[in-house]
């Protein structure tokens, strides 16, 4: 999952694997390894709940921390979601830590930011296809100067999924939903994780200095004059982007057929099982 201080992997196989798969392991991979840890922990080992809620705590509070400050200084893209996906990983941290077994909005919020996250990212590496070329030369931000004067539908949808992945109102779709609800979980938690909560808040307004620095260069600066012609984007490209587009806007403004997927996908968690007198005199 990529949770720091077990991070250090990503930035290097992201920026170094060709885009798609970039995509897929910053999405699909990393989804399915936080699902499989979810039910691990909430499935298998309800009963430990107090013995690993400490050290996921910190792990969620670092991560958030580490990725958002080290992505300020990314200028190249491939580099910059790399951390940021980091930085969502300690956002999902927060709802695993709140996912108290029985508790269902901890478990609800954990996949309905799964869901939001795995849109806009996907949906981003998307716009990184789109744009490159072959070899992967022009993978720097400022790559990116005045996309919007020779593709403006790309510009726009870029400038969706960054807000999206900020977590803005409104124009960042399901992005803003997904934050909030893991905000409310963390608050309204048996035990609220107020620390974590206001942690999530402010390294949010952190990661503002490198999302809307992306979409500022696409809008505000001049398009080189050696920049290279649009090519011809593929069908495939072209569908995962206007898909994800889409659905990232169209569930902001109605999460509700997400919210209800992510309520009836609640874990069954295991029985507690009956402590024996040892055990118990040991506690």
């Amino acid at each position: 999952v990529a949770a720091a201080p077990f991070h250090m992997w990503a930035p290097d196989v992201y920026e170094g694997a060709p885009t798609p798969i970039t995509g897929f392991m910053a999405t699909a991979v990393k989804a399915a390894a936080f699902a499989s840890l979810f039910r691990i922990w909430l499935e298998a080992f309800p009963e430990m709940y107090r013995g690993w809620h400490f050290a996921v705590w910190w792990l969620a509070m670092i991560t958030m921390i580490a990725g958002n400050l080290i992505a300020l200084q990314q200028r190249n893209i491939k580099r910059l979601l790399a951390y940021s996906s980091i930085a969502h990983a300690g956002y999902v941290l927060v709802a695993l830590t709140v996912g108290v077994p029985g508790y269902v909005m901890g478990a609800s919020a954990f996949l309905f930011y799964l869901m939001a996250y795995t849109l806009a990212t996907m949906g981003a590496f998307a716009v990184i296809v789109a744009v490159g070329s072959a070899g992967e030369p022009n993978l720097r931000v400022e790559d990116y100067n005045g996309l919007w004067q020779a593709r403006p539908w790309l510009a726009l949808s870029m400038a969706v999924f960054m807000l999206a992945l900020l977590g803005f109102p409104i124009f960042g779709g399901v992005g803003f939903f997904a934050k909030w609800y893991v905000l409310q979980a963390a608050l309204q938690a048996p035990s609220p994780q107020t620390k974590l909560a206001i942690g999530l808040v402010l390294t949010s307004v952190v990661s503002a200095g490198y999302y809307l620095y992306v979409v500022m260069v696409m809008f505000m600066k001049p398009r080189p004059a050696d920049a290279p012609p649009a090519l011809a984007l593929g069908v495939l490209t072209r569908t995962v982007i206007a898909v994800t587009v889409i659905l990232v806007l169209v569930l902001g403004v109605a999460p509700s057929p997400l919210l209800r997927w992510a309520a009836s996908g609640q874990p069954v968690v295991a029985p507690l099982a009956p402590l024996s007198p040892s055990v118990g005199a040991d506690r």
